[in-house]
């Protein structure tokens, strides 16, 4: 009993230093975490505002104008860029000369070429996600595309003039919670005039890589059997039996079963690694010989 006081007496101090070390949550490795983001182009004609799982049905049944599908892979907290680009050759202007024969004179009249550039169109995506507390990632999302608008075909202009081929830009950046494996509709545009209506929508779906489609963040639950361990300390001066009252009375919130075997003079303890780890630094100022 006397140990018994002498150790509860030393342990006041050294809990004091432990206490938050006990409570913080382990540290574990950043989880990878999987986006697919499309950018659907919905056919004109198509008045009313669609829902992502609308999106995805037409694109299965393959009514889409266009659709570009992309998948990011990012490791938690972390910024993952990818981009997807080309170069592409617009028409930017005209240049008209007059025409000429071979002798130098006047010829039937003046010819036009076409002007182009090459540019660089095409996707970029960047995110940064993490896992909450609810098993939701939060997420923040970036995409930018650009591209060339397909000029229809019209009669000339009669006087000549030339349209240089237009760029279509689309931008989204948000901030968002999505859960696991459901598709979130991101943002986009619909745009209408007389009777037809064009749009474009952004799909987010997201996951963490090896996690169900709906199912947890992937975190063992407190206490559980994937989280614990089991580690036996033989002691070298202390009593096992007396120790034993000592920790348990000093650890009594923290989620530890600890048993004693009189007969090695050790102890037996099953619990979080992060609790075992206080238990550890106990012993070793417990277990020490009498000065």
């Amino acid at each position: 009993m006397r140990y018994v006081l002498a150790g509860m007496s030393l342990l006041v101090g050294l809990l004091l230093d432990l206490r938050t070390v006990a409570d913080e949550p382990t540290a574990t490795a950043p989880k990878s975490i999987s986006l697919e983001v499309i950018i659907a182009d919905v056919p004109e004609g198509t008045a009313e505002s669609l829902q992502p799982a609308a999106i995805l049905a037409l694109e299965k049944a393959g009514k889409l104008s266009s659709v570009n599908r992309f998948r990011l892979t990012t490791a938690e907290n972390q910024r993952a860029t990818v981009q997807f680009s080309e170069l592409t050759p617009r028409a930017t202007g005209r240049t008209v000369a007059g025409g000429f024969r071979g002798d130098g004179a006047a010829g039937a009249g003046p010819r036009s070429s076409t002007n182009y550039t090459d540019i660089s169109v095409g996707t970029m995506l960047s995110a940064v996600a993490r896992v909450e507390d609810d098993g939701q990632l939060a997420i923040e999302l970036k995409v930018t595309r650009s591209r060339l608008v397909p000029q229809k075909a019209e009669a000339a202009d009669a006087a000549g003039e030339f349209t240089p081929t237009s760029i279509a830009t689309l931008t989204v950046e948000s901030s968002l919670k999505a859960k696991l494996g459901e598709p979130t509709l991101v943002g986009g545009r619909q745009t209408t005039g007389g009777k037809d209506a064009a749009q474009t929508w952004v799909v987010l779906t997201a996951n963490i890589s090896g996690a169900a489609a709906g199912g947890t963040s992937g975190k063992p639950a407190a206490g559980g059997a994937a989280a614990n361990q089991i580690k036996i300390y033989k002691l070298k001066y202390a009593v096992a039996d007396q120790l034993a009252l000592v920790l348990k009375h000093a650890l009594s919130d923290a989620p530890l079963s600890i048993t004693s075997d009189a007969q090695t003079n050790s102890l037996l303890v099953r619990g979080p690694t992060e609790r075992l780890v206080v238990v550890e630094t106990l012993l070793q100022q417990l277990d020490v010989g009498r000065p």
